[in-house]
């Protein structure tokens, strides 16, 4: 397991688990280069003081997921994760974000899905030429009950987390 320093740039929104009870899935660049998924992270249950910003560097011991072949999945140690920094603003255009990220993208989808044939890529970044649609449509409303036992479940051995509801909108 090694410490490694990450530009946290995707933070999902908390799922319910059945194993951690309530996970976000986070990615990143790596400072050293390179794509990173941070998986699980209780995110919520983390010290005030660790809780992270999409644009913020954290510093984490992380060890390569045996369970997940994709390459760039690996397993945090949340007790060593630590905020660096203050988030990454937006001055210039984001120019800042922009020269830490963009040397990572993509020239093109293409591109990306030859590099998952050839060696299990499974994150990468694009910059689309144009955005011809955004569809927003009514998401679920409440948890489907498998959902609701884990959270009830978490209940009894966790920290008290106050429940969230489902993300209330669908982004296509």
């Amino acid at each position: 397991m090694g410490r490694i320093k990450v530009l946290i740039t995707v933070k999902t929104y908390p799922q319910p688990s059945r194993r951690h009870e309530e996970v976000v899935c986070t990615a990143g660049v790596r400072e050293a280069g390179g794509f990173i998924r941070l998986y699980p992270i209780r995110f919520r249950a983390l010290a005030d003081e660790h809780q992270y910003q999409k644009y913020q560097w954290i510093e984490v011991e992380a060890a390569k997921r045996r369970d997940d072949p994709r390459p760039e999945s690996y397993q945090p140690n949340i007790d060593t994760l630590r905020s660096v920094g203050p988030k990454l603003g937006t001055r210039d255009g984001w120019a800042e974000r922009k020269r830490l990220v963009l040397p990572w993208a993509s020239e093109s989808m293409e591109e990306l899905r030859r590099r998952q044939e050839t060696d299990g890529t499974s994150l990468g970044l694009i910059k689309p030429a144009e955005i011809t649609d955004l569809t927003v449509s009514p998401g679920e409303r409440h948890w489907d009950p498998q959902r609701v036992a884990w959270m009830q479940q978490a209940k009894l051995i966790g920290p008290d987390l106050r429940p969230l509801p489902p993300v209330p909108f669908y982004f296509r």
